[in-house]
């Protein structure tokens, strides 16, 4: 699965750490800078978003720029018309949805530490399961509720149970 990872580069120390942390995760997700970390332009390359099956938006404290509201608006019509294209917004850090109008109506997937493993792979799963509208088998959730949500929720009530099952804090 070939992902569109678009951030900030102002924040790039934070997007640099969580896809270190997805690539541990799951390293059969690949992943491409937009920005691309290397480049010499001020002015980010165009990237095509047919050449990609999702798009992961961060933003984290410094905002979104220009660049990152044109490809999530591409990907947007992408995604009406291909179902399994996978969209994902990510708030990096703690902080507040964008003020866009494009974007503060929209779920976010929340990501106050971009480290944590926990949160790492309700992401992936986000991530994953946002390509089909099916639920993962024996699942069932409301429907009202989006699936990533969901997910996280599950996967906080199955560690606390954990946890408490055997004996660790």
């Amino acid at each position: 699965m070939r992902i569109l990872l678009s951030y900030n580069a102002a924040d790039a120390y934070l997007t640099q750490a969580l896809r270190a942390s997805i690539f541990l995760s799951a390293p059969g997700l690949e992943f491409s800078l937009s920005p691309h970390p290397c480049a010499a332009s001020p002015r980010p390359k165009r990237v095509k978003i047919r050449d990609f099956d999702g798009l992961l938006l961060v933003a984290g404290p410094r905002g979104l720029t220009v660049h990152q509201q044109a490809e999530w608006a591409a990907a947007t019509k992408r995604a009406a018309h291909d179902g399994k294209f996978a969209l994902l917004p990510v708030l990096a850090g703690r902080n507040d949805p964008p003020p866009e109008e494009a974007l503060k109506n929209r779920e976010w997937f929340k990501a106050p530490m971009v480290t944590d493993r926990d949160m790492i792979c309700s992401l992936v799963r986000a991530l994953e399961t946002s390509r089909s509208s099916l639920p993962p088998d024996g699942l069932k959730f409301n429907s009202r509720v989006p699936l990533w949500i969901w997910l996280r929720n599950k996967s906080k009530a199955f560690a606390a149970r954990y946890r408490s099952n055997h004996g660790r804090q």
